[in-house]
């Protein structure tokens, strides 16, 4: 669904969700995305994420990962890629 820059992004592209040492504790994939106006949203859920990690990092596809805390982790989210 993704063009240009964004490519990568469509439906089946990995999320994970790593501890500090980079081990995958969780992980699905985006949906098929919809396209509103000029954006396209992908959504993913994760249902079992851990407790008691204290710092986690989010990643979609290769791309660097996003960096949450245990608190901030577990509230839904948005986010937005560059």
């Amino acid at each position: 669904m993704g063009d240009g820059a964004f490519a990568d992004l469509r439906g089946g592209t990995r999320v994970a969700v790593l501890d500090a040492g980079g081990t995958v504790l969780a992980m699905t994939q985006l949906d098929a995305g919809r396209l509103t106006s000029s954006t396209c949203m992908l959504y993913f859920e994760l249902k079992a994420v851990p407790a008691g990690h204290g710092r986690y990092e989010l990643q979609v596809g290769d791309r660097p990962p996003y960096e949450y805390t245990e608190d901030s982790m577990h509230r839904p989210k948005g986010i937005g890629v560059e």
